[in-house]
C-alpha cells in the first residue's frame, strides 16, 4: 500500500504540481502522513493500555526512525525510482480507486489526531476504573 501511495503522489508531484524533484516531494509528503498516524496510534495505544501519555521525546523517536526508514527504503535504496518507473502499482488495477486512497488518507492524516485528542481525554475516565480492578492500583 505504501507503493500505491508513493506513486499516486508522485504523480501528483510530477504531473498536476510540476516541481524539480518529485521524488523527493514525495518522500516529504510520506513522512508527513507517517508523523500524523504514528502520533495518532501511539497515544491510543499508550492511553488504552497504560493510562500513559507518551512524552514528545519519545514520539520525536520513534518519527525519527520512522522517518529514516522511509528514506532508508524509497531514496537510498532507490525502490521510489522503481516503483514509479517499473512497478506502478495500482489498487485492483484501477488508477481511480488508487487516487481516492491517496487522498483520503491524506485528508485522514489531518483529522485523526484532531480525532485522538478528544478519544484519549475521555478514554481515561471510562479506562481508569477497568485498569484500576485489572492491575490493582
Amino acid at each position: 500500500m505504501i507503493d500505491v501511495l508513493y506513486y499516486m503522489y508522485y504523480l501528483f508531484y510530477s504531473k498536476k504540481i510540476t516541481v524539480n524533484f518529485p521524488h523527493l516531494n514525495t518522500l516529504g509528503t510520506l513522512c508527513y502522513i507517517f508523523m500524523f498516524w504514528e502520533v495518532s496510534i501511539v497515544e491510543f495505544v499508550s492511553t488504552f493500555f497504560f493510562l500513559y501519555h507518551v512524552p514528545v521525546g519519545i514520539h520525536n523517536m520513534i518519527l525519527l526512525l520512522g522517518n529514516v526508514l522511509i528514506i532508508w527504503i524509497y531514496g537510498i535504496k532507490k525502490r521510489g525510482k522503481y516503483v514509479v518507473k517499473k512497478k506502478k502499482p495500482l489498487i485492483r488495477g484501477s488508477f481511480r480507486l488508487s487516487a481516492i486512497f491517496a487522498i483520503l488518507l491524506f485528508i485522514m492524516s489531518f483529522v485523526m489526531p484532531i480525532i485522538m485528542i478528544e478519544v484519549t481525554k475521555d478514554m481515561k475516565e471510562y479506562v481508569e476504573p477497568m485498569y484500576r480492578v485489572l492491575f490493582g492500583k
